[in-house]
C-alpha cells in the first residue's frame, strides 16, 4: 500500500481539474437510463394502415371501425386501387394494408363467408406478427358472435393476412440489414475521431499544418480515404449478409451503395465534430459511444419508432441512422426505388452536408 494515498489524492485532483471527465462519467448514463426507460416500448400500437375499400357500404365501414378499435391499427388514409395500396407498403408510408372486396356487404347479409385481405410489411417481423395476431382476432371475434345467435354456423368473416417482403417472418431479415448501418456508423465515427485525435496527441497535426499543403487539401486528404473505406466496408457487409445469412438484395445494389455515401458523409461529420472536441482518445471513445446509443434505440433499429412518446419520436428525426435504416430495409427487403425512398434521401443528404460543413468549420477553429 506504499504510495496509495499519494496516488489516490493525485487522481482525485486530476478528476476535479477535468470537468469533461466528470461530465462524461455521469451525464450519459443518467440520460440513457431516463430516456431509454421512457422510450423503449415493445407493445405495438397505432400501426400505419392504408385501406382500399371497394365496398363502401355500412358493413365495410363497421369492419374498418373494428380495426381501429383494436388500437393496433391507425388508419392514415384510403386509396383507390391495389396499385396504390402496394406502393404505400413499398415506400414504407404504411406497414399494414387492408383490402375490402366489393361484395363484402352482400356476403355478410347472405350469411356467407366474406374474405378480407390484410397485407403486412414483413420487413419488421415483430410488428408483422402482432398485426397478424390482431387481424386473426377480428375473424375469431366475428365467429364467436355468430355462434351466439345462430345454429347453422358459417364463419361470417375470413381474414386472410398475407406477409409481404419477409413471408417467413425471419428476424434476421429485419435485424441484419440494420446492423450494417449501425456497424458502419460505429467504425467510421471511431476511425475518423481517432485518426485526428491521435495526430493531436502525438503533435504531428501541427507539423502537417505548417506543410505547403492547404488546410482544405489536408482535411480532404485525411478524410477521403475513410469515405472510400466506407464503400469497401459496405460491400463486404453486403456480401456477408448475402452468403452467410442468405438475404438477397431485392432492389438495386448500386442505388444502395450510392445512398450509403450520403450516410457515410454524415457519419464522417460526426467523427470530425468529436475529434474537434475531444482532448484524447479516451474522450473520443466516450463521445462516439454517446452518439451511437441513441441511434440504436431511437432510430427504429430494435424498437418501432411509432410506439415511442412524441418527444423521442421527434428526436429520431435528427439521427442519420433513422433515414439510412429506412433506405437499407427499403432496398434490401422491399425492392424500393429512388422515387420510393425520396422522402428519406433528401433529409439524409441535407443532414450529411450540414454535419460535414459544421464539423469542418469547428475543426478549423480548433486548429487556429
Amino acid at each position: 500500500m506504499k504510495g496509495y494515498f499519494a496516488i489516490l489524492s493525485k487522481e482525485l485532483i486530476h478528476m476535479a481539474r477535468d470537468p469533461l471527465t466528470i461530465l462524461f462519467a455521469f451525464l450519459p448514463p443518467i440520460v440513457q437510463v431516463i430516456a431509454f426507460g421512457y422510450a423503449i416500448n415493445t407493445d405495438v400500437r397505432d400501426l400505419r394502415t392504408i385501406v382500399y375499400n371497394e365496398d363502401l357500404r355500412e358493413a365495410s365501414r363497421e369492419l374498418i371501425d373494428q380495426f381501429i378499435n383494436t388500437d393496433v391499427y391507425k388508419i392514415i388514409g384510403y386509396v383507390h386501387s391495389r396499385e396504390e395500396l402496394s406502393r404505400a407498403l413499398v415506400e414504407g408510408r404504411a406497414v399494414v394494408g387492408v383490402d375490402v372486396p366489393p361484395d363484402y356487404t352482400d356476403r355478410i347479409k347472405a350469411g356467407e363467408t366474406a374474405s378480407v385481405g390484410v397485407y403486412l410489411d414483413g420487413s419488421n417481423n415483430s410488428i408483422a406478427m402482432q398485426a397478424m395476431m390482431a387481424a386473426n382476432g377480428l375473424g375469431l371475434n366475428a365467429a364467436l358472435k355468430k355462434i351466439e345467435t345462430a345454429k347453422n354456423i358459417v364463419p361470417p368473416l375470413d381474414v386472410r393476412p398475407r406477409v409481404l417482403f419477409n413471408p417467413d417472418l425471419l428476424s434476421s431479415h429485419f435485424f441484419v440489414p440494420a446492423i450494417i448501418g449501425v456497424a458502419l456508423q460505429l467504425s467510421l465515427t471511431m476511425l475518423v475521431a481517432f485518426a485526428i485525435v491521435r495526430e493531436r496527441e502525438l503533435g504531428t497535426l501541427e507539423q502537417l499544418m505548417v506543410s505547403p499543403a492547404s488546410r482544405s487539401a489536408l482535411l480532404l486528404g485525411k478524410l477521403i480515404p475513410y469515405l472510400m473505406l466506407a464503400f469497401v466496408e459496405m460491400g463486404v457487409l453486403l456480401l456477408v449478409m448475402r452468403f452467410l445469412f442468405g438475404i438477397h438484395i431485392a432492389g438495386d445494389p448500386m442505388l444502395l451503395m450510392t445512398l450509403s455515401g450520403l450516410f457515410a458523409l454524415a457519419v464522417v461529420g460526426i467523427g470530425l465534430l468529436i475529434s474537434a472536441t475531444a482532448q484524447n482518445q479516451v474522450q473520443a471513445t466516450q463521445m462516439a459511444i454517446a452518439t451511437l446509443l441513441p441511434s440504436i434505440f431511437f432510430s427504429g433499429f430494435i424498437y418501432p419508432r411509432d410506439t415511442m412518446p412524441m418527444f423521442f419520436y421527434g428526436l429520431s428525426y435528427v439521427l442519420p441512422l433513422t433515414y439510412f435504416l429506412e433506405i437499407l430495409r427499403g432496398i434490401v427487403l422491399r425492392s424500393a426505388t429512388f422515387s420510393n425512398l425520396i422522402r428519406f434521401v433528401y433529409p439524409l443528404g441535407v443532414m450529411g452536408l450540414l454535419l460535414f460543413t459544421l464539423s469542418v468549420m469547428k475543426f478549423r477553429k480548433r486548429l487556429d
